[in-house]
Formats: C-alpha cells, structure tokens, sequence
C-alpha cells in the first residue's frame, strides 16, 4: 500500500470517528445548541460559556435544573408520584438529599473506567475491555465450540446453556405455564406478570421493565448504531440484529424443522414456519374474528379501517404494511431475491417462490 493511500485511509478513518462520535452526542444546549455526550459536560459548558451554574429550567421542589422543558417534566411527573429527591441517573427516590448524595457517591465510585469513544464507564476494568470490542471489532477468544451450529462461547458453562436450546429442552417453568431453557430466560419473561416498569426513557415519556432494554430503546433518540458488520459495513442498534444479518453473509441458519428439512436464520421465522404445519393461529381480527398465523394482522386490519400509512417514494401507491411496500418497490428496483433450491429460478416475492415450488412437488 501506498504511503499516499495510507494516508487517505487515515484521513477517512478520522472522518468516520468525528461523524460517529458527533451522532453519539444527544445532551443539546438550548442557549447555543452544542452538543455534548454527557450532562455533566453540558452543565460545565453552561458555566463557562453562559455564566450560570444552572441549566435554564429549575424544578420547584427540589434544586436541581435541566437543559429543556422536555427533560424537566419528565422530573416533575417523578416529584408528582411522591419522591422528594431523584437520582437522574437511575431514576431511584430518596427521602432526604442527604441519603440522595450517598447514593450518588455510589455512582462515582462504581464508574470508575470510562470508554473514551464514546464516555460510557464501568465499576470494572474487564468490563471497560470487553465493550471496547463494541467499537474496535476485535473478537473475543472463545474456546468453547458448540458441535451443531458452530457457535464459540468463553466458559464451558455458557455452552452447556446455549446446548440446552438445541436439545429443545424448557426445563424453567413459570406458573402462567410457560417454559423456557434458562433460570435467566424465566426471570426475564417474570416480569410480564409485573405492573412495575421501573426505567424511564430520558428523551420520550415511554418506561420499561427492563433496563437493557431502555438502553436500546434510547439509541432511537440518539442515533447510536454500534453494532458495525465487519462485512459489508451496516450498523445495528442491537446486537442481536448485527448476528441475525450476518447470517446473509454465512449463510447460517441454525434452526431447523422438526416436521420438514427447512432450516432457519432466526427463531422467529422458524416458529411462523412451523404454523404451517400444526394450522395453528394465534391472532384474531377483533373485527370479524378471522385468524392468522402471523403477525400480518395489521395488513388485515386495513381493510376494516381503510389506513394505508406506507408509502412508496416512487410512485403514489400506498400500503397497509411494511412487508407489502418492499414487495411492490421491487417492481421498480427490478431485486428477486428469493431463489428456488430446485431450479435456481428467482422471485421478486417470497409467496411467488411458495407457488412455483408446488411445481417441484407435483
């Protein structure tokens, strides 16, 4: 490689890393609408800039300020539930801000390994490690290898875990009668049983059971993809979509139909598939009471309500579902992604694909 193409491949780096680090910034200040990746940077920035150690919009009940209206309601409506002292970092209440600052301490103390591309910490350095692999792509070494679908795994334990999925078996059991293959799996799913969803959204009014999952749901405000395809390049708000897309890369598919020789890339796809087999439909229009076997539901339900909320950017056509639309624009893109096992003959859509393999069977 050149020195010059070195170079430039440096200068593009750089600019990826400035574009990225700029789409992880979410804290705005409304004063001169910089931004920031952390709140306490914004409120030092107000103090040196704007000549305030406050933000702008001060809560009544207790002293603490924020940078939007927005980010103070959200506070209020916690006041109005009965906490007197909030922790804006997990949402807890206190009696007193004195216990609040204790509590905070915790927080300090515990975060004490900060990553510097994109300001997350953690209490451990292990851990600080590990998410760094996030945005260097570097692959953990994982010795463990399952026999059946080829997946690594660190400890000997997360493989006897991961086993227990292929052998079908669901030795944890809820008492709503539902089982699943890990103690992990049930407490997370106990949780539906719950009223409670303790974490709060801080950009939107939306609360959730779990806190994973409002990390994930926050990267919808901010922008955040850290997922990247080492393939192709795509970024994924989640990791569980980066390892479903590569398998378009690998052609995995590692779950399989007990009924038929089908195999699968996702669990969910397997599951819509065996339907066809057992005839069972679990959703049920409210309207007519006609059943489906899939969550198409909705593409159904238009024809009560006459709502197509999906356009197509080419022409004026509109749809009642997502999976509608993308059929119809690869009438004017020209794609057939589906292609016959049989034949090699390819589809536009995948019902298309289903009719000519009857031609197969025959």
């Amino acid at each position: 490689m050149t020195d010059s193409s070195t170079f430039h491949k440096k200068i593009s780096s750089k600019r990826n890393h400035k574009v990225a680090s700029e789409k992880k910034k979410s804290h705005f200040c409304s004063l001169c609408s910089k931004k920031f990746l952390k709140a306490k940077t914004l409120k030092a920035h107000f103090k040196s800039e704007h000549g305030s150690e406050k933000l702008p919009h001060n809560c009544d009940q207790c002293k603490e300020s924020f940078n939007s209206e927005h980010d103070l309601r959200l506070h209020s409506s916690l006041h109005a539930k009965g906490a007197t002292w909030i922790c804006i970092e997990c949402h807890k209440t206190f009696e007193s801000r004195s216990r609040l600052r204790r509590h905070i301490q915790r927080h300090m103390q515990s975060k004490r390994h900060e990553c510097g591309a994109c300001g997350k910490a953690f209490a451990e350095l292990y851990a600080l490690r590990r998410h760094l692999r996030v945005h260097t792509g570097e692959q953990p070494d994982k010795r463990h290898v399952c026999d059946i679908c080829d997946k690594r795994y660190n400890t000997s334990a997360l493989l006897a875990s991961h086993m227990i999925r292929h052998s079908g078996a669901r030795p944890c059991v809820c008492s709503c009668g539902k089982s699943f293959p890990s103690q992990r799996l049930l407490a997370s799913h106990r949780l539906v049983h719950s009223d409670r969803k303790p974490y709060a959204c801080q950009y939107c009014d939306k609360t959730f059971r779990h806190e994973s999952t409002r990390n994930t749901h926050h990267r919808t405000h901010t922008g955040e993809k850290p997922f990247i395809c080492a393939s192709c390049g795509k970024t994924f708000i989640q990791r569980s979509n980066l390892v479903l897309h590569m398998r378009t890369h690998t052609g995995e598919r590692p779950y399989s139909c007990k009924m038929c020789d089908r195999k699968f890339a996702s669990g969910s796809s397997l599951k819509t598939h065996v339907r066809t087999h057992t005839g069972d439909k679990p959703y049920a229009c409210p309207v007519c009471e006609k059943r489906f076997a899939r969550q198409d539901m909705r593409a159904h339900m238009a024809q009560h309500t006459g709502e197509r909320p999906h356009a197509c950017a080419l022409c004026s056509k509109r749809f009642a579902s997502a999976w509608r639309l993308r059929d119809h624009c690869r009438q004017h893109t020209g794609e057939k992604p589906f292609e016959c096992a049989f034949c090699t003959e390819v589809f536009a859509t995948k019902s298309r694909l289903m009719k000519h393999f009857k031609v197969h069977q025959n």
